[in-house]
């Protein structure tokens, strides 16, 4: 009696193969959207932190005073100044990087409170920075 030699797939094992294939697809693409979605920039997050360290910087500072869209400030005996360049928010001397990616921003004094005003993709932000 002799052995039939198999060569290659046949049609069950491809439907076999299809089939787990097409059930571990979905499963497949709901993790790789799970996690894409939790890796995005979320830029709000970041601003809020950059926001936390200016403040820092502000409070630890004196003679605070918006000037012309900018914040001149004293800080650690040095003339400095937070300022929009490049669409980013920067304090120099130096180029020390607070928020980016904005298009727009200006500080602004209100009744003794700084506040910095910036726009991104449209939406503009009005937020607290200290106060003179």
């Amino acid at each position: 009696m002799g052995k039939r030699c198999r060569r290659g797939f046949i049609l069950a094992d491809f439907l076999l193969s299809l089939s787990v294939l097409m059930i571990l697809m979905p499963v497949t693409l709901l993790a790789v959207r799970t996690v894409s979605a939790s890796l995005r920039f979320d830029e709000e997050v970041q601003d809020e932190i950059a926001l936390a360290q200016m403040r820092r910087i502000i409070l630890l500072s004196y003679d605070a005073e918006p000037s012309g869209g900018d914040l001149r400030i004293t800080y650690q005996g040095d003339d400095m100044r937070f300022t929009f360049l490049n669409k980013r928010v920067i304090l120099q001397p130096g180029t020390q990087i607070f928020i980016s990616q904005i298009d727009s921003a200006s500080f602004h004094n209100e009744g003794g409170i700084l506040y910095l005003r910036y726009e991104r993709k449209g939406k503009i932000y009005d937020k607290v920075i200290g106060h003179q």
